[in-house]
């Protein structure tokens, strides 16, 4: 199966293609799939491609997009919250369909997606990489209006 076809698996074939993405994302740093419903339309929509990546600790943040296994299915969610209980860390996650919220384990988690290509059109999601960049816009406006003023 192309990792770019709808991945619906069942038991051992669904632990198989998780190991599958989970080894691309290591070896690779990512992983690039496309879409094939509207549970996460608006944001995300039907026909879409991802790319996800290494989620690396503590890089999951509250509104961050995952990419993880579920119910016989990889599939892609928005973090609501993070709780750090006893068993390890779970997140509370949601699409944006009202079908409900589920919380899960850190070891159902594949990756972070970090922008989805629609048409021509790249979405980011890689928040902490847009931050960087307006810190260093603001830092470099900032010494630009200090230094200029002589």
């Amino acid at each position: 199966m192309d990792a770019a076809q709808k991945i619906t698996l069942k038991g051992a074939e669904i632990v198989a293609k998780s190991a599958e993405i989970q080894d691309s994302i290591k070896k690779k740093g990512e992983i690039s799939l496309r879409i094939s419903n509207d549970s996460m339309a608006p944001t995300i929509a039907k026909g879409d491609r991802i790319k996800a990546v290494r989620a690396a600790g503590g890089s999951l943040r509250k509104g961050s997009i995952v990419l993880l296994v579920s119910e016989g299915e990889v599939i892609v969610r928005k973090v609501l919250q993070i709780t750090h209980q006893p068993g390890g860390v779970h997140y509370r996650l949601t699409n944006d369909k009202p079908q409900g919220e589920s919380t899960v384990p850190q070891s159902l988690i594949l990756g972070k997606v970090v922008e989805a290509k629609r048409g021509s059109q790249v979405i980011s999601f890689d928040t902490d990489r847009e931050m960087k960049g307006l810190l260093k816009a603001d830092l470099g406006s900032i010494v630009r209006k200090l230094f200029n003023k002589g």
